[in-house]
């Protein structure tokens, strides 16, 4: 680790950070995704939206192939424009419609620390782990490698946490305990590009999954908007229409990771 950025995270062992190359953004920060999608929900309620929670959409109200709406709990919501935006469901929601979403799903384990005396105060990225702050003076990582080994049946395996508390520790030596583990699914473009916009055969239905929906969310929510609204296409969204072609070679460096692993196992 280069000087400056080891002042930014002094509790990270420099050892276990050795790289042939080292990137710093000293801009970029994190939020707590949940707490944050609780608070949009809210101002949106005091705004007027009509939040349903534990409404899982059952059918999408066509008329032909165009989509009208959906139902959820036995009732009807009829719209102008019904927005795919389920995370991981987002293709079981497609196929309500009749087209098929290029995404698939992959587990992933998602550890976090014991409160620490000394926080962490950085995002740090390192081949072997990942690591940023969590609330409470506790630390939440993730490991590529060590979703590769997950089954792709999550709910039937015991999770790899031995490997990913080791990870953590030789990172950062405060880590030596797991507070918790949980087993989230990542909804994955099969090329691990976005996937956002309409879909031809399902006029209506305005799709938007992404691996990096809490980076991207932002601005991703910002063009859809302007989309919908207007009418009026985004060009930077025009690579990422889910009808797209996605047989090309992946981009996306954690999927390639994960990907290569799965390969190499089977």
């Amino acid at each position: 680790m280069r000087r400056g950025s080891a002042s930014k995270a002094p509790a990270v062992d420099p050892a276990a950070c050795r790289a042939a190359e080292l990137v710093v953004h000293d801009d970029a920060t994190w939020y707590d995704a949940p707490h944050l999608a609780h608070t949009l929900l809210d101002r949106a309620a005091a705004l007027g939206a009509d939040i349903r929670y534990d409404t899982p959409v059952t059918a999408l109200l066509r008329d032909g192939m165009r989509v009208r709406g959906a139902e959820a709990r036995g009732r009807h919501f009829e719209a102008d424009h019904v927005v795919n935006c389920a995370g991981p469901d987002a293709g079981r929601i497609a196929e309500l419609a009749g087209v098929r979403l290029p995404l698939r799903r992959i587990p992933g384990l998602v550890g976090e620390s014991v409160p620490l005396t000394e926080p962490l105060c950085a995002i740090v990225a390192t081949s072997g782990v990942d690591l940023r702050p969590a609330p409470g003076n506790r630390v939440c990582a993730i490991s590529w490698p060590v979703d590769a080994l997950l089954d792709p049946t999550p709910d039937t395996q015991v999770p790899p946490e031995a490997d990913l508390l080791g990870r953590c520790a030789a990172v950062l030596p405060a880590f030596r305990a797991l507070g918790g583990t949980r087993i989230g699914v990542r909804p994955v473009p099969e090329d691990g590009l976005p996937l956002v916009g309409p879909h031809p055969h399902a006029p209506g239905l305005y799709t938007i999954a992404t691996h990096s929906g809490v980076t991207l969310a932002p601005l991703l929510a910002a063009l859809a908007a302007g989309e919908l609204t207007t009418g009026t296409s985004a060009p930077a969204l025009a690579p990422y229409r889910p009808d797209r072609d996605t047989s090309q070679p992946i981009r996306d460096e954690s999927l390639a990771v994960m990907s290569g692993h799965r390969v190499e196992a089977g």
